[in-house]
């Protein structure tokens, strides 16, 4: 049986959330840090409100179209 690209990529990407789900997670302090160095957009509003305890002037990132287009731009130029 031959695995279509599709099948590959599905099986991939459970795998990844999977072994994402079943690891530790990481430090507090490292993940602020992360956060404060890189500001990335999504999924990230618990530890952006965890920032904003020790540090009320962190905003999030509002540059999503920006990063977007850079991310593309980036994907073409490679």
């Amino acid at each position: 049986m031959i695995l279509s690209l599709l099948d590959l990529i599905i099986i991939c990407l459970l795998a990844c959330v999977f072994r994402s789900l079943l690891t530790e997670v990481d430090d507090m302090d490292v993940l602020n840090n992360f956060y404060l160095k890189t500001r990335p957009w999504g999924f990230w509003n618990p530890l952006l409100i965890e920032c904003q305890r020790n540090n009320p002037d962190v905003m999030p990132n509002q540059n999503f179209a920006r990063d977007s287009t850079n991310v593309f731009v980036g994907f073409v130029w490679h």
